[in-house]
């Protein structure tokens, strides 16, 4: 009986020990915790054990607290959040089992997660390896999106793009990654789907819904991160000044604030960041903050709301606090130039990837900084109006029609010395309106400048070789009429110098897209000298010069022009230049459109437009007849030659080959006295006989004469 008895006991203390091991709980750990013990990275078929970062340590945390309901975090690329969401499904997995459902922008995604990722997991990490089901082989039993445990947890991966993937599924932690990504937009006539997935585990009191993303466009345009980012408690992540002990949120920074990122212009290796402290004395400024500071700022930093008391949690982190090799002030700086370089659409790439904030549609990049192209204005000296480098004058025209009546019409006109290498530099602006273009007098006062004689450093007169007036809009008949006027008959155009004097009218081909070049094969059917030209590929060719500051202004106006040495005068004509901005198209990647504001009046961008032109015409001399001598002249491969010429004298002209001046006009060269006209017969055959029948390459008649 007593062995019996002692038997019993034994089996029972067993039984209790066995029951322990299977139902009792485990033991509460936070999310940091269980990644730093159980989680690994894998890394080319390597395990390598998981650390998680001082960033990522409120956000991995948050993401496992049943106490916190929803969490959004809006993020820049290379911050490692997405392996956060790794280890917090492997937590629901085999520390918490649940069902867990995670959606992923496509459904391709959705099983390349799973394949990709995912299953490596199952495989190799040993917390993953013990509640995996296993086939007789021992593979891992998988289906197409779904993977069971042996302990009843599951994960179920969908994709966004179909609305009846929101529907029929009870989860009890529900993923959204890539929130903002273009398929988890509502379908027409749908719901917000972030809703729907939310009420998927409504019945669970620890539900968790979790959405990232990388952000894309702002809530007012569509955002779909920064929304729900709006409205939740806000969080940024403050550090401390190491010199000073001054608490801020980094942010990127601009040229005017205080604080945030900067760099010497000509050294974009030399990168520090600002402290945010504001001080009038230069001696009590703190010296810069390096990128070896940063561990220590964020391993003492702490998350702030900024929208206390809200019941959703949401962090916002940016490239600044990565330890990615990729991810330094250095690398930021240099994607922050290329992008710069590069156009709108990569500038909006790195807001969104490097700075972790949204980009507006409705903001354009702008064509240069204002600072930059005011550094450019130059003074050639008293009595010199073009650069001695200079091997062409080209005059640009826009014509502005003002009111329904040309009342208020006028012109500007833009007079640029183009170099090697397609070198800028403008001589002069004119704004003429005195007169509008209904009044003969406007045209004369064009004219007077078209033809007007510059002087050069070198002391050389030099006329306008090429000339471009808008053709498009009301009155485009007094701009034929004027240049067929100053070009003259076809003999006169030549002698005048002025085959390149052409009308243009702009094209854009709308969506962002673009021809194959600037100036066309062909000209107009309507006349010889009317081109339509690619405007928004000739502004693409202009943004990076205006932008590197690779162009310049002659600080001396010449007859009213615009007079740029002055202050008002220097910044409403500069701002007008960079009025244009562009515009990046939606859901074309890289596509970009110029737009320009309207109801400028005459604070328009006509400037800008000049130089459009200008540089078109530029384009379009080396295709006209005698293009190869531009080519090589824009190309630097001819030097340029400038004979020295006299300006025509009120007594006569000049012989633009010789250069010499003559007293009075020449006579006119006195014709050979002609030929005696021999009648030449109609019939070919008596033709033929009588010796005028052309002759073939044998030298015989091409007319056979038969003889009887």
């Amino acid at each position: 009986m007593k062995t019996l008895a002692r038997s019993k006991t034994i089996a029972a203390h067993k039984l209790r020990q066995v029951r322990d091991r299977l139902f009792a709980p485990k033991p509460i750990v936070s999310g940091t915790e269980y990644a730093d013990d159980q989680c690994y990275l894998i890394e080319g078929g390597k395990l390598r054990k998981w650390t998680t970062y001082d960033f990522q340590r409120e956000i991995l945390d948050a993401f496992i607290d049943v106490t916190i309901g929803e969490v959004v975090v809006m993020k820049s690329a290379r911050m490692g959040i997405s392996e956060c969401i790794n280890h917090a499904v492997q937590y629901w997995l085999d520390h918490e089992p649940c069902d867990v459902l995670m959606y992923r922008p496509k459904d391709e995604d959705a099983e390349g997660y799973l394949t990709n990722r995912f299953d490596k997991r199952v495989e190799m990490v040993p917390a993953m390896q013990k509640i995996a089901f296993r086939t007789s082989t021992g593979k891992a039993v998988k289906k197409s999106t779904e993977r069971k445990f042996k302990n009843g947890a599951s994960l179920l991966v969908l994709g966004a793009a179909a609305e009846d993937n929101f529907r029929d599924h009870t989860k009890k932690k529900i993923i959204l990654d890539e929130f903002d990504a273009l398929n988890f937009g509502p379908v027409k006539g749908g719901g917000s789907k972030y809703d729907m997935a939310r009420r998927r585990g409504s019945q669970y009191w620890d539900r968790k819904v979790i959405a990232i993303s990388t952000p894309k466009a702002p809530a007012e345009n569509g955002g779909r991160i920064h929304g729900l980012f709006l409205k939740s408690d806000q969080r940024h992540l403050y550090v401390q000044c190491p010199h000073c002990g001054e608490e801020f949120t980094p942010r990127w920074g601009d040229k005017e604030t205080t604080g945030g990122i900067k760099w010497e212009p000509d050294d974009h290796d030399d990168v520090w960041y600002e402290c945010h402290r504001e001080t009038d004395d230069r001696d009590d400024k703190c010296p810069p903050i390096r990128e070896h500071h940063k561990r220590e700022m964020t391993r003492n930093g702490r998350w702030v709301p900024h929208n206390p008391g809200h019941s959703r949690r949401g962090y916002y982190l940016w490239q600044w606090f990565s330890r990615s090799p990729n991810g330094t002030w250095q690398h930021m700086v240099k994607e922050w130039h290329e992008a710069l370089a590069a156009g709108p659409a990569q500038v909006q790439s790195f807001k969104n990837e490097v700075l972790g904030l949204p980009y507006s549609k409705n903001t354009g990049q702008e064509t240069a900084d204002f600072e930059t192209l005011a550094n450019c204005v130059t003074d050639l000296g008293e009595g010199v109006e073009v650069p001695g480098w200079a091997v062409s004058l080209l005059m640009s025209v826009d014509r502005q029609r003002g009111n329904a009546d040309e009342s208020e019409s006028y012109l500007e006109a833009s007079l640029y010395a183009i170099g090697p290498g397609r070198r800028l530099f403008m001589v002069a602006h004119w704004i003429l309106d005195e007169f509008p273009q209904t009044d003969k007098r406007a045209w004369d006062a064009l004219e007077a400048l078209a033809t007007r004689t510059y002087i050069d450093e070198q002391g050389r007169p030099r006329k306008v070789d090429g000339l471009a007036i808008d053709h498009n809009g009301g009155g485009s008949q007094r701009v034929v009429d004027w240049l067929k006027k100053m070009r003259g008959n076809p003999g006169q155009t030549a002698a005048r110098g002025r085959r390149h004097w052409v009308a243009v009218r702009g094209e854009s081909k709308g969506n962002g897209a673009r021809g194959k070049t600037i100036w066309p094969t062909t000209t107009a059917k309507r006349h010889e000298f009317l081109f339509t030209i690619d405007v928004d590929l000739a502004k693409d060719d202009l943004a990076p010069i205006l932008a590197d500051g690779a162009i310049e202004f002659s600080a001396r106006p010449i007859e009213g022009s615009v007079d740029l040495s002055d202050d008002v005068q220097r910044e409403r004509f500069l701002k007008r230049l960079l009025l244009e901005k562009q515009y990046p198209v939606e859901n074309r990647a890289g596509a970009t459109v110029w737009k320009s504001p309207k109801g400028k009046g005459r604070d328009g961008n006509e400037p800008f437009d000049n130089v459009v032109y200008t540089w078109a015409l530029s384009h379009g001399m080396t295709q006209m007849a005698g293009g190869m001598r531009w080519r090589k002249l824009f190309s630097g491969e001819q030097r340029f030659r400038a004979k020295p010429t006299p300006a025509p004298t009120p007594e006569g002209e000049y012989d633009p080959e010789t250069g010499e001046v003559y007293d009075d006009k020449p006579e006119p060269a006195t014709e050979a006295p002609k030929a005696a006209a021999v009648k030449v017969p109609k019939n070919p055959f008596a033709r033929a006989a009588a010796g005028n029948a052309p002759l073939s390459q044998s030298g015989k008649p091409m007319v056979r004469v038969r003889t009887w």
